[in-house]
């Protein structure tokens, strides 16, 4: 029952990912956070998850930047 759970909830933080990237790509950035940020909360240390979630905070920080100019 253990092994089951970790799937369904390893199946789920991946989900979460591929939506979160599918808006990424789309430029959709703050539906982007959003399931990312879930993601990142489910299984924080999950490199996939930590590596997509990075990436976007890290361009979220540079579009800043750029309004302030």
């Amino acid at each position: 029952m253990s092994d089951q759970f970790n799937t369904s909830k390893s199946d789920y933080v991946n989900a979460l990912v591929n939506i979160g990237n599918i808006y990424f790509i789309e430029n959709k950035l703050q539906k982007a956070l959003k399931y990312l940020h879930k993601a990142q909360q489910n299984d924080p240390m999950n490199p996939r998850v930590r590596l997509a979630y990075a990436r976007l905070i890290q361009l979220l920080q540079e579009d800043q930047r750029i309004h302030k100019l």
